[in-house]
């Protein structure tokens, strides 16, 4: 996976036909909580069909440390979800987490999920490369999303 790179897990891409594949699935993008987490360095993503990262109580532990600016999981705003000529795209308002002195430097991924209220049902949709570890603490974090949204599906 690329820096920049957004890839879907498999496992909740299956749960989209068939909601039996994975607990806490479909997702409905401009309805349902749409969250993002910030994982350390040692998350290995695992989008394959095999693995068993499915819900997000499966990568909490990999959360980089709470502060005073972020404070855990973050609920995207302003979600849309727009059909255009065969291609539907998800976007949502970009993220900042503020500077703070006493925040994370090792933040690498970014996990997008649907929070059920419930970890062990909540799917995880999707996983971001972040390039390299950030920090928060000389900085904010920026989470610009690309002119494309978030996740763009294309009909073939």
């Amino acid at each position: 996976m690329a820096a920049g790179d957004v890839t879907a897990f498999d496992k909740w891409l299956a749960a989209q036909a068939d909601a039996a594949t994975l607990s806490g699935s479909p997702v409905d993008f401009d309805t349902d909580t749409i969250k993002i987490v910030v994982l350390d360095s040692t998350y290995t993503p695992d989008t394959s069909d095999t693995s068993v990262t499915e819900h997000f109580d499966d990568i909490s532990a990999k959360e980089v440390a709470t502060a005073t600016s972020y404070t855990g999981p973050i609920t995207l705003a302003s979600s849309t979800v727009t059909l255009t000529t065969g291609k539907t795209t998800f976007d949502a308002a970009d993220v900042t987490i503020a500077s703070d002195a006493g925040g994370f430097t090792d933040g690498r991924y970014i996990v997008f999920y649907k929070d059920t209220g419930t970890p062990a049902t909540s799917p995880l949709i999707a996983v971001g490369d972040l390039g390299s570890n950030q920090s928060i603490v000389t900085g904010a974090l920026l989470l610009t999303w690309g002119a494309n949204g978030i996740i763009t599906w294309t009909k073939v």
